[in-house]
């Protein structure tokens, strides 16, 4: 079987090729009794009509495009493997030729997961740490906290109360006023912490995305604008209000929300692309108890959830958070590097 194999745009591949008829001429019996199955005919039993009356009755070309999608169901695997084709989703076949006595006619277009050339990330990682901020707390950012917890104890005639021991006490896990003031900096100090990371983390996933080039396939972008038009409609749920009207309200659909999220969906994609092949190249996975670990943490509080698509869900995670603090530490050597997940190929 010949076959010719073309690259089109956006990491999208078409396969043209023939099948000579005698392999699909193998598959006429089988054929034969799968489209015969529910075959009612006076003086038979259903299921035991002979072949050649189910042949006359179902019609040659009906027979001819069973037989068809029987031998491309052997040959689209085979073409697969011989030519090293990665597929992501399912083909779109076509069959451009079918008669009896001649060969199969046909063309297969399916996606394939992208080949992206990666900047020097290790480079564009160091760039951005070397410009991170230190973090300073200065005594307005504590005082802003107090104030917001003193307004939310206001009494009815409108004045907040006075900061005392009695009162912080009440406020939560507080001895005194000094412990509370010590932990109020505290807090303030690592939200701004991890404000400067998650900046430091987008400045250099943006970075290399911006300068990665490649194309990505339709589905994986549409894969991404589905969990994003998800998210945004459990958002609203969760609000109490019911997604139709809040549209209408804001004269949006979502047809036109997918366009305008479009670009995000695109980035979001070559971002987890990215992170995917970073972590093969560098050997970043999480350890398998620790993806166990969390998997069955997961499973306590959600017991009707596939338990490997749970695993795969946790391992991606993990992955992620790995290598995106691998960048944001200035991809520093690891003095002990993780245990490599079984299911993650070179």
């Amino acid at each position: 079987m010949d076959v010719k194999i073309k690259k089109l745009p956006k990491a999208e591949i078409e396969i043209e090729g023939e099948i000579p008829f005698s392999d699909l001429e193998v598959h006429r019996g089988k054929a034969l009794k799968k489209l015969g199955a529910d075959l009612s005919l006076p003086g038979f039993r259903k299921g035991h009509v002979p072949l050649n009356i189910i042949a006359e009755k179902v019609g040659e070309i009906n027979l001819l495009n069973e037989m068809a999608e029987m031998a491309l169901g052997i040959a689209y695997p085979k073409i697969i493997i011989d030519n090293k084709i990665d597929p992501i989703a399912h083909p779109q076949i076509t069959v451009t030729k079918i008669a009896t006595g001649n060969p199969l006619g046909f063309t297969i277009k399916v996606p394939v997961m992208p080949i992206l050339d990666l900047p020097d990330y290790k480079k564009i990682a160091k760039e951005a740490v070397s410009k991170k901020e230190e973090v300073k707390i200065e005594e307005g950012d504590v005082q802003k906290v107090i104030d917001q917890v003193l307004d939310s104890k206001k009494g009815d005639d409108g004045k907040r109360p006075e900061l005392t021991d009695e009162l912080v006490k009440t406020l939560g896990d507080f001895t005194d006023l000094k412990d509370f003031n010590e932990k109020v900096r505290d807090g303030v100090q690592k939200e701004k912490e991890w404000r400067e990371k998650e900046k430091v983390r987008l400045q250099i996933m943006e970075a290399i995305v911006r300068e990665t080039k490649g194309e990505l396939p339709e589905i994986i972008i549409e894969g991404e604008l589905d969990k994003m038009i998800a998210g945004f409609k459990g958002d609203i749920e969760r609000m109490g209000l019911k997604v139709d009207e809040y549209l209408k309200n804001n004269n949006k659909t979502v047809e036109e929300l997918r366009v305008e999220w479009r670009s995000e969906a695109e980035k979001r994609g070559k971002s987890q692309l990215i992170i995917n092949k970073i972590a093969i190249e560098e050997k970043i996975y999480p350890k398998a108890e620790d993806v166990e670990k969390e998997a069955k943490h997961l499973m306590e509080h959600h017991k009707e959830a596939d338990l490997n698509r749970v695993r795969v869900y946790v391992e991606t995670i993990l992955t992620n958070e790995g290598v995106m603090g691998w960048l944001e530490n200035g991809v520093d050597e690891r003095k002990e590097k993780p245990i490599e997940s079984p299911n993650k190929k070179e």
